[in-house]
């Protein structure tokens, strides 16, 4: 029983590792990079990622660095197998002027793709690139009326990806979620299998009425992506997740929706074994009422993983919820 599990296991990192195109979370790692200044949002996050990645594991930056440099997966490369399986560096632009023009050691060779993009908005699940709406603002180009109907802007994609360009998927944002990032709701962990949390009615209750209604929507945005997704022929595991909540701003300049989601964990496919990072969160960070429902979430989460084969590490963030992003937003991923 054994021997059939870890050969399943080889047959899905080959096919992740060989297929041309963009390499996505769940394929082997050569390297995971944080910033040093990621130890101030989430000790535990970086300790925890070096004891399982070891010295694959590796911190960069300076610590008087802009705080927007910590989140090394909006500017990482986008990394791409072509039809020989070389593996190439795509370096996007960025509104940010301190994101633009860098290179990370240890990089194959870069190329230039002039994109407006943040690579927390990519995910890849089997042969499907999926990236939100965002694209579209941050290129100041008009949308799609439809997913059925393409512009130069996603042909162009395609073709920087080695991939044609049904395969580019363009997915809403999650209601209220400040990045805007299709990672705060979906996580690809498996040519097949994709993660997408659900938000219950009973998690609604007791809630302020503004904190409801965004809850309420939430709800249903997720309910109707795990739909598309399954229509896509898609296998949808659902990971409970608690409603978002209305909290001062870092700045204290207004209030932020916090979403605290587990489809921004990390994976950690590392010398062939696998792991992956969830968030968690402290007690003091939550209302008294989603206390014990969030225990049985935590529990749910770990039986979810260990069943598709990802050993479950939990990790504080209760601080690194105020940021609006959690553990894949403060990793940046090379593939072996």
């Amino acid at each position: 029983m054994r021997s059939t599990l870890w050969l399943l296991l080889l047959l899905l990192s080959t096919n992740a590792l060989g297929r041309v195109g963009p390499v996505p979370d769940y394929a082997p790692l050569a390297l995971v990079r944080t910033h040093v200044q990621a130890m101030d949002l989430s000790p535990e996050f970086v300790e925890r990622l070096g004891s399982l990645a070891g010295r694959r594991h590796t911190v960069v930056g300076e610590e008087d660095t802009l705080g927007t440099m910590v989140w090394l997966r909006d500017y990482q490369p986008i990394y791409v197998r072509d039809a020989e399986a070389h593996l190439h560096a795509l370096r996007v632009k960025s509104l940010l002027p301190e994101r633009n023009g860098l290179k990370f050691t240890g990089d194959p060779p870069i190329e230039d793709l002039p994109l407006v993009h943040e690579n927390g908005n990519l995910v890849v699940a089997g042969r499907y690139i999926f990236i939100s709406d965002r694209v579209f603002e941050d290129n100041e180009v008009e949308a799609p009326e439809s997913l059925g109907e393409r512009r130069p802007l996603v042909r162009d994609l395609a073709q920087a990806l080695h991939r044609p360009e049904a395969d580019i998927v363009i997915m809403p944002q999650l209601p209220g979620e400040g990045t805007g990032h299709v990672d705060l709701y979906l996580l690809p962990v498996a040519d097949d299998v994709v993660l997408v949390p659900s938000i219950s009615e009973e998690a609604l209750v007791d809630l302020t009425e503004g904190e409801w209604i965004l809850g309420r929507v939430a709800a249903d945005f997720l309910d109707e992506q795990a739909r598309f997704l399954t229509r896509l022929g898609l296998v949808v595991k659902r990971l409970p997740m608690l409603p978002p909540r209305l909290m001062p701003a870092v700045d204290r300049s207004a209030e932020d929706a916090v979403f605290f989601s587990p489809a921004n964990s990390l994976l950690l496919n590392v010398g062939g074994r696998r792991s992956v990072l969830i968030p968690d969160l402290d007690q003091s960070a939550l209302r008294t009422g989603h206390r014990r429902l969030y225990k049985q979430y935590r529990k749910q989460w770990s039986r979810t993983f260990q069943g598709l084969g990802w050993r479950p590490v939990f990790a504080d963030a209760t601080e690194l919820s105020r940021y609006l992003g959690f553990f894949r937003c403060l990793s940046a991923v090379v593939p072996e």
